[in-house]
């Protein structure tokens, strides 16, 4: 085991200039993405918005084409990189949407600055790290250390497609895109992603969210099971809680429609 990837975090690391766009007019929706993913990981999402919404996409820090960290840092910087995208942007609010480490990012962003959200849409999320997402993501580090790329992506992506997914299109597919994104990202980039998500823990501080708030989660997710996703919805008040059927932690780009319906539904009841 690599000591380093369960230390405690670098706080206070400097806030990075992160790469964005914008597509589409009118309210302003932002999205941000897991670990290593990129903006890229919305086309099947922020297109369907886009008649009706400003829909606002970025690369988060150690991912795309943003830049990469020289140390560890927390969920909080993140955010912070992620507030300024909303400065960049020349937007003081905006409805937030964030899927698994991204989702993570948006409960700190909201609770350190909720002047600056909307609504929450919270995909693929948790609300503190138990002994079993512990035990998972130290088991992708220890992964990214000594399997090869196609082995490391294939091995992750067990945990990151549910099972409709990879009997319809193809565990190798599937495989080759995950290495795509694996080998774009670096590894060490990957490792400082997932040890800030390691970290996360907002179950305590969660009952101070005041936005309307949906927690999407999907039947075959194999990550965050059903238990995460209602402990997270029961913590924030008013929150709703959306199963995605025959999809797993990557619902957005596993079952696009029910997930874009679903987003559609909430924002426009705003």
């Amino acid at each position: 085991m690599n000591r380093h990837d369960v230390s405690g975090q670098a706080p206070g690391a400097p806030r990075l200039a992160l790469e964005h766009e914008v597509r589409g007019a009118g309210e302003p929706v932002l999205f941000i993405s897991g670990a290593n993913d990129t903006r890229r990981g919305w086309d099947m999402t922020a297109p369907a918005l886009e008649d009706t919404f400003a829909c606002v996409v970025f690369d988060n820090r150690d991912a795309g084409t943003s830049p990469r960290a020289e140390a560890d840092y927390t969920l909080a910087d993140m955010a912070a990189d992620t507030a300024g995208v909303l400065d960049r942007a020349g937007l003081a609010s905006a409805h937030v949407v964030g899927h698994s480490l991204g989702s993570a990012i948006a409960q700190e962003l909201c609770l350190g600055a909720p002047e600056r959200v909307r609504s929450l849409t919270l995909i693929g999320s948790w609300a503190r790290t138990d002994e079993y997402v512990r035990a998972m993501m130290q088991m992708w580090l220890d992964w990214s250390h000594t399997l090869d790329d196609e082995r490391f992506a294939t091995s992750c992506a067990l945990f990151w497609f549910g099972e409709s997914a990879i009997r319809s299109q193809g565990m190798d597919a599937i495989a080759r895109e995950c290495v795509t994104l694996l080998q774009a990202q670096g590894r060490d980039a990957f490792r400082r992603q997932i040890r800030a998500a390691m970290a996360h823990d907002a179950l305590d501080r969660l009952g101070a969210i005041g936005v309307p708030t949906q927690v999407v989660w999907g039947e075959q997710e194999r990550v965050f099971s059903h238990h995460h996703a209602r402990q997270l919805a029961s913590a924030i008040p008013g929150a709703t809680l959306v199963c995605i059927p025959a999809a797993g932690h990557c619902c957005t780009v596993e079952a696009p429609e029910p997930v874009n319906a679903a987003l559609r539904a909430f924002l426009l009841r705003l």
